[in-house]
């Protein structure tokens, strides 16, 4: 997750790093999770003030309007980043935050065609991947750990 405004917004006017007391006092535009798990928990929100949304797509476009700042994944905005239709905001303290994504299958055979093309999908979809032969996990850094068979 990256944070993010058009390049017209205040924050992304001020000198950076953004102090935490200046985002606080701008529109933060959040995706809230509609999940009985979640329900009264905030997760990355810094504003006093927000537009709480149920669509990223949304979220997205406000950010692109000039309506409020926010975080959204880097490979959805990248586009936008490059074309200065957003800026990143360099917020004091924060650092982008990633979440791995696994897809597992069986070692003695080939996922099947529907599992295949979703693996392939996240591979072309977000850009970036690690392979990891049969037997091993990544451990929390990422990096190759064996798990020995059962």
């Amino acid at each position: 997750i990256v944070l993010a405004a058009a390049p017209t917004h205040p924050l992304a006017l001020l000198p950076k790093p953004v102090a935490i007391e200046d985002a606080r006092e701008h529109t933060q535009l959040v995706v809230t999770d509609q999940s009985e798990r979640t329900k009264g928990r905030d997760f990355g929100v810094y504003a006093y003030r927000t537009w709480r949304l149920t669509d990223v797509r949304t979220k997205h476009m406000l950010m692109r309007e000039g309506l409020g700042w926010g975080g959204l994944p880097r490979w959805l905005i990248s586009d936008d980043l490059a074309s200065g239709r957003l800026v990143e905001i360099d917020l004091e303290s924060f650092r982008e935050v990633s979440s791995p994504l696994f897809a597992m299958h069986r070692s003695d055979r080939s996922p099947k065609p529907a599992a295949a093309w979703l693996i392939d999908q996240f591979k072309r979809q977000l850009g970036c991947f690690n392979e990891f032969e049969p037997g091993e996990v990544p451990d929390e850094e990422h990096e190759t750990a064996h798990r020995s068979a059962p």
